[in-house]
């Protein structure tokens, strides 16, 4: 049986803190305007939402800033994964559950699948 990931986005300049305190509710968020009781996370790689920053009245990010999480914390079940949204996750993240750290790479077949 496959070992059960799930995903947070964020931005490169986060990564320190993550990799230092892990991802924490109530941090700095890097795409609400507020602070949040939570983290948000999914059970695929939305890269995507970056995208569309400026929809939220967020200022735009390069796509090399922007990287993703995987994570593997034995505490997120998938089941838990009810909301289309994704999963707010209420407690800290420990950085020995990131798995893997991924740079964002915008190529041309991610172009024509946003243009869709």
């Amino acid at each position: 049986m496959r070992e059960f990931a799930c995903y947070h986005v964020t931005t490169r300049d986060r990564l320190s803190s993550i990799l230092r305190d892990g991802l924490v509710p109530n941090s700095e968020p890097s795409w609400f305007t507020s602070k949040t009781p939570y983290v948000m996370l999914s059970l695929y790689p939305y890269w995507w939402l970056y995208q569309n920053r400026k929809v939220w009245g967020l200022p735009e990010v390069k796509q090399g800033d922007i990287i993703l999480v995987e994570i593997k914390d034995p505490a997120i079940k998938r089941k838990y994964f009810d909301d289309p949204e994704g999963l707010r996750w209420d407690r800290v993240i420990e950085p020995k559950y990131i798995n893997a750290v991924v740079d964002f790479k915008l190529n041309a077949d991610f172009e024509a699948l946003k243009g869709r």
